[in-house]
């Protein structure tokens, strides 16, 4: 947390892009898609996995990395106690066909798992 809050995690990330070949971007100045999904909790318990591959092909179907716009924000972390009715992640997305999709995915393979 204090390498998050001293804003070294930041710095260290947009050296990850640059050398990728991207740009910095002011995350202040950055807008979230349109249409949004949230995805609550089914029932209470412990995180216990989030699945990366599943949660990549989520956010993909919202229309990822091509929509600068689309991805999803993850309220979660393993270990965390979460109620029935918490929500877990919001997804972003331009397209409402594509948010679609995604909802449709997530309702298969929502990517986190509660026991």
């Amino acid at each position: 947390r204090r390498i998050f809050d001293s804003g070294k995690a930041y710095k260290k990330f947009m050296e990850i892009i640059k050398a990728q070949g991207g740009r910095e971007i002011d995350p202040d100045t950055m807008r979230l898609g349109k249409y949004t999904f949230d995805y609550f909790s089914p029932k209470t318990g412990h995180i216990t996995h989030i699945d990366n591959n599943i949660i990549n092909r989520i956010c993909r179907i919202s229309g990822a990395p091509l929509d600068i716009r689309a991805g999803m924000y993850l309220y979660i972390n393993k270990g965390k106690y979460v109620r029935t009715g918490d929500k877990l992640y919001t997804l972003y997305s331009e397209s409402k066909e594509r948010l679609q999709f995604a909802k449709e995915y997530v309702s298969e393979k929502s990517g986190v798992e509660i026991d």
